[in-house]
């Protein structure tokens, strides 16, 4: 499944929220911590999509927008149809997916 991704780096926590576009496309707000240096901001966003759709982080790739804010994902092993259940399921949108160490400190 395809679906297009606008990246918010240097937030306060990771969050992914999204649903059904007007142009009938998946689309996502994937907000993360990482700052947009050295491709962070495109590793935390892949791991947060992982993290919310419940699939290896193999299976998420950057397909094009690896420069700009508005990026093109693939996930492998969803069925279009399951985006809103799964993203629902995961506890998006609102959920914090903000990874951190067994203390509890954000990474």
């Amino acid at each position: 499944m395809r679906l297009l991704a606008r990246v918010h780096p240097g937030s306060h926590r990771t969050v992914v929220e999204g649903g059904l576009g007007e142009d009938r496309h998946f689309q996502v707000d994937i907000r993360v911590t990482a700052p947009a240096v050295g491709g962070r901001a495109n590793r935390a966003a892949g791991d947060a999509l992982a993290r919310a759709f419940g699939v290896r982080r193999s299976a998420v790739t950057l397909v094009s927008g690896a420069a700009g804010r508005t990026k093109l994902f693939e996930i492998d092993g969803i069925d279009p149809g399951d985006f809103p259940l799964r993203l629902k399921m995961a506890g998006a949108p609102g959920k914090d997916l903000t990874e951190r160490p067994s203390d509890g400190r954000i990474q």
